[in-house]
């Protein structure tokens, strides 16, 4: 069976969805955490959260674009979704190594 790009757009929306609902999760840890834990540092990391929350709104929002697009505009708005992904890993990454020093 030949995969069609509608496929491989189908399977690239159900990976990233997935993806997203486990950022989710690692976001509500990472929030829970600083509650608790880190009160005093709390508003510094607040806004690294905030810009973790536009990266994800970011990502939700050129999927939804995916469904609507044609195949031209699939591969620039997948560069999107994946470099929006590598940033919003780096900020997140930078975030949790910086709550391990606290």
């Amino acid at each position: 069976m030949k995969v069609t790009a509608k496929d491989q757009r189908e399977e690239f929306i159900d990976r990233f969805t997935e993806k997203l609902k486990e950022w989710n999760e690692e976001l509500e840890k990472l929030e829970n955490r600083l509650d608790e834990e880190y009160e005093e540092l709390k508003s510094d990391y607040k806004g690294r959260i905030v810009e973790l929350k536009q990266y994800r709104n970011e990502m939700e929002t050129k999927l939804d674009k995916l469904e609507e697009v044609g195949e031209e505009a699939f591969e620039s708005i997948k560069g999107d979704i994946n470099k929006l992904w590598e940033d919003s890993i780096d900020v997140l990454q930078s975030l949790k190594e910086n709550l391990k020093k606290s």
